[in-house]
């Protein structure tokens, strides 16, 4: 009698077991095809970001030991290398961004010819500015993090992103300002920082977005689309830019 008592026990118990053991495989293989989509995502993604950027132009700097890539609309008319040794022996050695200022201007073949025709820059106060960057050389024994002011209150700025991030395989601190530039608009300034051979290299980009608030109620809900847009066209930029910025020695 007691062995007919413990059949029904074991039974629950090899149940109990089964479904136990299936959970486990269950999990496992969820485990798995999770991180399987994300590597196609990830492999996806870096084979889209490499495709885009492969008609871009390359700056490349053997003095430095430095190559970036930038879209072909980035104007040349900015300058291009040059060296200040009266900061610190501060070499800022590319500096470039689409051209606004050509005589035909709301024409200019490198917005016409570019993403950004889809944005309005007229140029004026409190309008939009698109993206330019800055590639920045200390010597690492002089450099110091220096202060990001905001204008509207004259104290230093606060970054709202501070985060580590990957650049040619070595670590680099990533900080991003959002500060009161003039007319509502805001300076969108993105601080990249990374050290090699005794040398402090700072990728600088900044970006202005139109003072939205300050507009007629009429076209506010659109100017506010139009820079939550051009802010994430933007960003996307900077990141892949920072893709092809690398060491050749």
């Amino acid at each position: 009698m007691k062995n007919k008592g413990l059949a029904p026990i074991a039974i629950i118990l090899i149940i109990v077991g089964v479904l136990v053991v299936a959970g486990g495989v269950w999990y496992l293989y969820q485990k798995s095809n999770i991180k399987n989509q994300n590597n196609r995502q990830s492999a996806a993604q870096q084979s889209s970001t490499a495709d885009e950027t492969a008609n871009w132009q390359t700056y490349r700097n053997e003095e430095y030991g430095v190559e970036v890539k930038y879209p072909a609309y980035f104007s040349a008319s900015y300058d291009d290398i040059f060296k200040d040794t009266s900061d610190n022996i501060n070499h800022i050695i590319f500096s470039r961004g689409p051209n606004l200022f050509c005589p035909d201007y709301p024409n200019c073949p490198d917005v016409v010819n570019s993403p950004l025709s889809k944005w309005s820059f007229a140029g004026d106060v409190g309008d939009a500015f698109p993206l330019r960057f800055a590639i920045k050389i200390f010597d690492k024994k002089n450099y110091s993090d220096p202060e990001v002011i905001d204008p509207a209150d004259n104290l230093a700025a606060k970054p709202f992103v501070n985060k580590s991030i990957k650049i040619d395989g070595l670590d680099a601190s990533y900080k991003a300002y959002d500060i009161f530039a003039i007319e509502c608009a805001s300076d969108n300034l993105r601080n990249i920082k990374l050290e090699k051979n005794n040398k402090v290299y700072v990728l600088n980009f900044n970006y202005t977005t139109a003072g939205c608030s300050c507009k007629t109620d009429d076209i506010k809900t659109d100017c506010d689309k139009d820079m939550a847009e051009f802010r994430q066209f933007s960003d996307m930029l900077i990141d892949q830019i920072l893709s092809t910025f690398k060491f050749i020695k």
